[in-house]
């Protein structure tokens, strides 16, 4: 039988005030493609139970912090370079996340920059004005970099868990997407559940950091 999200139908107040946040600095600005045939960077769709739309991301960097989110089990939702932001100031300053996640009990904005890239003094100003501003608004970013996501191991585990894990599909609100096999289908086997809920752990813990961290500290500790 399916397993049935425990999600509640309407949405928790923490988590409603950080959308309206959000809303208040949409601009009617069209996101840019991602996911296009030129260029060299790695680019690609990420299969996901838990995206809004479709999952892309631009850099392994991405790549590796979605794998996080997908198997956290605070994370309900998220949703790739989501919309342009508007940022009040002179002059105003359009800012495209990388990601916004959804948990129950609030959200987020999440960047994610490899350190070399943090440390090229033009990067780190404009990180440091979009922080600002964004804290001007009530809302903080959230930045990842690889240090974070890149422990010995960790994301071959990852890998290993999500390619093994039984395929459902899209994400559907029926279903919740934070279980090791949200549908059932498949034979209980008591050590990929074990090694599952291990992974879970770890990326909880992971995100508990970063998002405490204040962005500032880490773009004045990146050189």
């Amino acid at each position: 039988m399916p397993v049935i999200s425990q999600q509640p139908n309407t949405v928790e107040p923490g988590l409603q005030e950080f959308l309206k946040r959000v809303a208040r600095l949409h601009s009617n600005r069209p996101v840019r493609p991602v996911v296009t045939p030129s260029g060299k960077r790695a680019r690609g769709h990420f299969p996901s139970l838990k995206a809004r739309g479709h999952a892309r991301f631009e850099s392994l960097l991405e790549q590796d912090v979605l794998r996080v989110f997908e198997v956290s089990s605070t994370v309900v939702r998220f949703q790739t370079h989501p919309v342009v932001l508007a940022l009040p100031g002179v002059p105003v300053k359009h800012y495209t996340p990388d990601v916004q996640i959804e948990e129950l009990s609030g959200g987020a904005l999440v960047e994610t920059k490899a350190t070399y890239f943090i440390s090229k003094p033009e990067s780190r100003r404009q990180l440091q004005e979009v922080v600002k501003r964004l804290a001007e608004q009530d809302l903080r970013l959230v930045l990842i970099d690889e240090r974070d996501v890149r422990p010995a191991g960790f994301q071959d585990e990852l890998k290993e868990l999500l390619r093994l894990r039984p395929c459902v599909g899209h994400n559907r609100p029926s279903i919740d997407p934070t279980t090791w096999d949200p549908l059932g289908r498949s034979a209980f086997d008591p050590v990929l559940e074990r090694r599952w809920r291990a992974a879970q752990q770890e990326c909880d813990q992971l995100l508990q950091r970063v998002m405490r961290r204040d962005p500032d500290e880490l773009i004045a500790s990146t050189r």
